[in-house]
């Protein structure tokens, strides 16, 4: 078959991920990497809890183990919140983004705080 002009790649030219795409995928395994870490502990104490439901416990056993059912659930929360800060290390695309936004969107919005003097 005869090559069409969209089969023909000039020498130089790069064909595989684009630099987004690539940025894209950097946020996304970071983010997949942090929910892992984060989300392990809960299914570990709830299962923990679950084989020693009967045993009897100590009042500071028991203080214990609510410190880190607690904790499993911060961090749960925690995951969360650090999505920005993963997104703001981990891609100078979505940085970039983000400061235009800042100063299109919201830096306009703000009230001037300069003030006007009348030297007569």
């Amino acid at each position: 078959r005869p090559l069409a002009v969209g089969d023909v790649v000039r020498s130089g030219q790069f064909t595989g991920m684009s630099r987004k795409d690539l940025q894209f995928s950097k946020m996304l395994f970071n983010q997949i990497c942090l929910w892992i870490i984060l989300n392990i502990p809960n299914p570990c104490y709830l299962l923990y809890r679950t084989i020693t439901m009967h045993d009897r416990k100590s009042s500071f056993s028991a203080t214990v183990e609510s410190f880190i059912s607690n904790m499993s659930y911060l961090f749960i929360y925690l995951e969360f919140s650090l999505t920005f800060f993963v997104y703001t290390l981990s891609s100078s695309l979505f940085r970039h983004e983000f400061n235009r936004l800042i100063r299109h969107k919201i830096l306009p919005r703000l009230p001037s705080n300069t003030t006007l003097r009348n030297n007569t």
